[in-house]
């Protein structure tokens, strides 16, 4: 064989560009495959050179993304051990009800996100353009849509539900059996809804600096680019946003509206200077003897002060129990806040790549960085729902105190 057929290695640095190509006028035919390990439009580069600068491209973008990692890094170990916690304080020590329903199956949701998800997109960013395994980016793109909607769904749920305890209390109200079946019926739904997932994404081939030597990603599958298929699923997601949102601050709206007003009333009759209305009881002359009307008196007495005693520890129930209703509303309140606002700069941007796809991404520096920031926000929700859970819940904070008291 002629030594001067053989392929010649090339320093990564000294590789060809697009412009030195053009400078050259240099034209090569385009490859049928656009894969990468098809070399007939380079006859002088070989595997290990094409390797080569792909590493380099995988290295470059990774030492751009340190930020972005970090923030994943930073919001997987916080959702990783706060929802831990949240599992082991509402199975434990929390007894029966509807809110511990739906805590732990938000938990279990946040508890996937951080241990599947948030890794995934990191080695995402890692590997951005050497991602070849097919099926793990399906898992990945797939745990994450059903995270996503079972947690929207879940939420939906929770404001249904104390709008039902708040604005129509003596009606039918949900039972523990009715918050798991509804549960497990968002579930499914979320199954469904993520189907599609599995089929859409896939390697997407990504241009390089070299003409024709091009790189892979996780994305939407080469197959489906150009097609309508994308474009739908994501319409149907952000509908699902837009749809759930509305949902969710008309039933808030109508809570708040209703506790508004009940404590406008309680504060205008405090301050209307009226006493309660107590029973006073008269002993008339019937006859009978002194020693009789003594007891009489006295076990009238005793019975008027075990009646204002009860009525005292209920009013103390009663304003407990308004309290406890109304930190619980706020939780669940500020959970589905933090919902929304952590969905909406993903959804923004990714409308902006639905109408134009080189929006912001392949940019390069800080625009780069903080497109695969952005495009990760909804992740915040994950991590930040047990900080919630902890400010908003004594019991939970105590729980949790107790635990690390007894590990020191």
């Amino acid at each position: 064989m002629d030594i001067s057929s053989r392929p010649v290695l090339m320093d990564t640095n000294d590789l060809p560009t697009t412009e030195d190509f053009i400078m050259n006028d240099t034209i090569y035919p385009e490859s049928g495959s656009g894969s990468v390990y098809d070399f007939d439009v380079f006859p002088t580069m070989s595997t290990a050179d094409i390797n080569r600068h792909l590493t380099r491209l995988n290295y470059e973008f990774t030492i751009l993304m340190i930020p972005a990692m970090v923030f994943l890094l930073l919001l997987m170990v916080t959702g990783i051990v706060g929802n831990i916690l949240v599992l082991h304080v509402y199975v434990s020590k929390c007894k029966l009800g509807t809110t511990r329903c739906y805590v732990l199956a938000l938990a279990v949701c946040d508890l996937l996100s951080c241990c599947i998800s948030m890794p995934g997109e990191i080695v995402d960013m890692t590997y951005n353009y050497t991602f070849t395994a097919t099926y793990l980016c399906k898992i990945l793109r797939s745990v994450n849509a059903f995270t996503t909607f079972s947690s929207g769904l879940i939420l939906i749920v929770v404001a249904i539900d104390r709008y039902k305890k708040i604005c129509t209390p003596l009606r039918i109200q949900f039972s523990v059996r009715t918050a798991n079946i509804v549960v497990i019926m968002c579930c499914v739904g979320s199954i469904l809804l993520s189907l599609p997932a599995t089929i859409l994404y896939g390697k997407r081939t990504i241009s390089t600096d070299i003409t024709l030597v091009n790189g892979t990603d996780c994305s939407t599958a080469d197959a489906f680019i150009g097609t309508l298929y994308p474009l739908i699923y994501n319409g149907v997601q952000f509908l699902f946003f837009i749809f759930g949102s509305m949902v969710l601050i008309t039933l808030y709206s109508l809570i708040g509206k209703r506790i508004w007003r009940h404590q406008h009333f309680r504060d205008s009759g405090l301050n209307t200077g009226k006493k309660p209305v107590r029973i006073s009881s008269t002993t008339g002359s019937d006859g009978s003897s002194p020693v009789t009307e003594v007891i009489s008196a006295k076990s009238k007495r005793l019975s008027r002060m075990i009646s204002t005693d009860t009525t005292h520890q209920d009013t103390l129930l009663s304003k407990s129990r308004r309290s406890g209703n109304r930190k619980t509303t706020l939780m669940l309140f500020l959970i589905t806040v933090v919902f929304i606002l952590s969905f909406l700069p993903h959804l923004i941007l990714m409308t902006l790549k639905a109408l134009d796809k080189n929006s912001l991404s392949g940019s390069g520096g800080f625009a780069e960085l903080a497109h695969n920031i952005l495009l990760r926000s909804y992740f915040i929700n994950s991590a930040t729902n047990p900080i919630i859970y902890s400010f908003c819940s004594n019991k939970f904070r105590s729980e949790c105190q107790k635990l690390f008291k007894c590990k020191k």
